[in-house]
């Protein structure tokens, strides 16, 4: 259900943020602007509450889908790259800083790999294997990657 604060509108639940508003979020460097009904320029105060709802939907996405390999073997990474920091840190070995170089520029071309897919080709292997037509503007997130999960 969309929440309102004065005259601000904005979706909350995977069950109402559009599929295409959520690549756009994702994609898009975390424009949060567009959980908003009606897009604005964003002030500080509502990038706090936005950046709340957003929480709120990814939490509810994960608990819904689960989080992705590429994203779990990039916790992985980060976890790895924290603790090698903190032998580095503990036992004062400057040598370590290149095995964490190399371990973080490894982390960002996984993510950059990983970052999100490409929506409008999910969309037409939807579309061609369930013979369906999806709006990405209207479609909601749950309903959109819960086809994609059907699919596999």
């Amino acid at each position: 259900m969309s929440k309102k604060s004065s005259s601000l509108e904005y979706y909350d639940s995977i069950d109402l943020l559009p599929v295409l508003n959520w690549d756009k979020i994702i994609n898009g460097g975390g424009d949060y602007s567009w959980l908003l009904h009606k897009r604005r320029k964003l002030n500080k105060r509502l990038i706090t509450q936005l950046s709340k709802a957003w929480e709120i939907i990814y939490d509810e996405y994960i608990r819904t889908f689960g989080i992705g390999d590429a994203f779990e073997r990039a916790l992985r990474m980060k976890v790895k790259i924290a603790q090698m920091r903190m032998k580095k840190i503990l036992t004062g070995d400057e040598n370590l800083q290149t095995f964490i170089d190399v371990e973080e520029m490894k982390l960002s071309t996984m993510e950059q790999n990983a970052k999100g897919g490409d929506i409008y080709k999910a969309k037409a292997a939807i579309e061609k294997k369930m013979g369906i037509r999806i709006p990405l503007a209207e479609t909601p997130v749950r309903e959109f990657y819960s086809y994609l999960k059907d699919m596999k």
